[in-house]
């Protein structure tokens, strides 16, 4: 079956989704598929939500013929009870994390920051945060609701971005600041934090993004069909997304070029400064993890977490949401991505530093490997000779294996090294081969 386009269905129009857009912006996705076309569509505010953006990624997948679907949203949204064909989401598979902590941010009128969740909980007496359609802000807010003695009231709020106007009016304009809000919206908050007008101005209290533990909060989802049919053309996405993630850790030109585009498509409009603070605070925070695998670990906090707070009794950890991938996907492109990191776009090849260490990691893997085989090859050819002399030239050799195989300075190096030993080594075998003629 011939694919000619892949949906990308996302939630919202998100500016966390970052990365997708990236890869889309900067041709990740035609480079790596030029046949198929990458469609991400907008989404209207009514369509908002993960529970629709799932929706309308199973409804695309049931008919394959020549379109795939993926989503992008918190993949524990197929739990909830809104969800009402519960044998749909069976087929369900999770094939990659784009964000494996709380991207969220508490704000309020007040200059005050919090290192941790009791002390935030205890000091605001009114919450605002996402009404249940976007999963992952209901979770965090009613998790903090229903662990605090102090909040007695809280709002729900249905779409993106309304959330800063609520806590305002709660606050009477910063008169009377009780409430405090909770939010994914990275545009809307720099925005509140940045501005002039003293009446406007918010600030960020607590940042969820600096708990440590992993925490599946983002996923891409796709269904079992897709991935039995298309399983090749899925790991190429993924390899487009985890470049995207090198170019936002690496690269502020890069991210810079494709927000001011994303500032015209879905309506931002950030300045240079503001662009400059949501990058930062994106990059400081470790927004994006250093790959897409997924890890029962995270996976499975995040579902027991939402049980916890849902109040639901007994949840089985579903492993064949992500039997299927196996790390498959996630491992092909982390291969591809790392011999392929010479990338011709613009300047940016040399900006690649952010995956120095895993390729030194690999590199010594590798190095261990050569060690291994190059001191067996010595030992197997070399120590045939019992004499002493043999035996120093084999200890010199296995040396200078060791040194130019971790400490190398490259082949002429290494040839100017082992020169002097080979002419060695020739001799004393011509003079044993001697010795043994005259005996």
């Amino acid at each position: 079956m011939c694919l000619k386009k892949i949906i990308i269905h996302r939630s919202a129009n998100a500016f966390l989704y970052l990365p997708v857009y990236i890869a889309e912006e900067l041709g990740f996705f035609k480079n790596l598929l030029p046949n198929v076309d990458i469609e991400i569509p907008f989404v209207k505010e009514e369509h908002e939500g993960d529970i629709n953006a799932l929706k309308r990624m199973s409804n695309s997948n049931k008919f394959l013929k020549n379109s795939i679907s993926i989503c992008i949203s918190d993949p524990t949204a197929y739990l909830s009870k809104e969800w009402e064909d519960k044998e749909e989401s069976n087929h369900f598979r999770l094939i990659g994390a784009l964000i494996k902590k709380l991207p969220f941010w508490g704000f309020n009128h007040l200059k005050q920051s919090f290192n941790n969740d009791s002390a935030f909980n205890s000091y605001y007496e009114e919450i605002v945060f996402y009404d249940k359609n976007l999963v992952t802000g209901n979770f965090i807010g009613k998790k903090i609701f229903n662990e605090s003695n102090n909040i007695k009231f809280q709002e729900r709020i249905k779409k993106y971005g309304e959330e800063f106007d609520a806590v305002k009016k709660r606050n009477n304009v910063g008169h009377n600041p009780k409430a405090f809000g909770v939010t994914a919206d990275l545009v809307g908050l720099t925005k509140n934090v940045l501005t002039d007008n003293v009446l406007d101005k918010l600030f960020i209290n607590y940042n969820f993004s600096e708990k440590k533990d992993e925490f599946l909060t983002t996923g891409i989802t796709t269904t079992k069909n897709v991935i039995e049919t298309y399983t090749e053309e899925l790991a190429k996405v993924i390899e487009g997304i985890q470049k995207a993630m090198l170019i936002l850790s690496s690269s502020d030109l890069a991210s810079e070029y494709v927000v001011k585009i994303l500032n015209k498509k879905y309506d931002y409009e950030m300045n240079d400064s503001q662009i400059k603070f949501a990058l930062n605070k994106i990059r400081k925070e470790k927004i994006y993890p250093n790959d897409m695998n997924i890890t029962m670990e995270g996976w499975g906090k995040a579902i027991t977490a939402r049980a916890d707070v849902e109040g639901w009794k007994k949840v089985i950890i579903p492993n064949t949401f992500i039997k299927h991938v196996n790390n498959k996907i996630v491992l092909k492109s982390e291969k591809e991505l790392a011999r392929k990191l010479g990338i011709d776009l613009f300047t940016f090849q040399d900006e690649f530093v952010f995956y120095e260490d895993e390729l030194k990691r690999k590199k010594t893997k590798e190095s261990l490997y050569d060690f291994k085989k190059n001191v067996k090859y010595v030992l197997k050819y070399f120590l045939k000779f019992s004499n002493k002399i043999s035996v120093i030239i084999v200890l010199g050799l296995i040396i200078y294996i060791a040194s130019e195989t971790f400490f190398g300075r490259g082949l002429k190096a290494m040839l100017n090294t082992f020169l002097p030993f080979f002419i060695a080594y020739i001799f004393f075998w011509i003079n044993n081969k001697n010795n043994a003629k005259d005996k």
